[in-house]
C-alpha cells in the first residue's frame, strides 16, 4: 500500500497572505478539518511538522500566533 501526501502548504500561504477572512465551504468528508489543523499548526509555529514542505522555508517560525479552535461536531444539544 502506497500512501501519498499532497502538499497544500502553498494554498495555506496564499490564503494567509491574501485574505483577512476566509470561509471554507466544501462537501462533507472533503478534508476541511485536516486543512484547518494544518493552518493551526502553522500559526502555532510547529516547524517540525512541515519539514521538506514548501512552507518550511517561506514562513517565519519564530513568530507564534494564538489559535482558538471551536468544534461544532460530535455532540447533539438536547433541551
Amino acid at each position: 500500500m502506497i500512501i501519498s501526501y499532497i502538499d497544500k502548504t502553498e494554498i495555506a500561504l496564499s490564503l494567509i497572505d491574501k485574505y483577512q477572512y476566509v470561509f471554507l465551504s466544501r462537501p462533507r468528508r472533503f478534508g476541511k478539518s485536516l486543512f484547518l489543523d494544518t493552518l493551526k499548526n502553522i500559526f502555532e509555529g510547529k516547524r517540525e511538522l512541515f519539514r521538506g514542505l514548501l512552507i518550511e522555508k517561506q514562513w517565519n517560525w519564530e513568530v507564534k500566533y494564538p489559535v482558538i479552535k471551536i468544534s461544532f461536531g460530535g455532540k447533539t444539544l438536547r433541551y
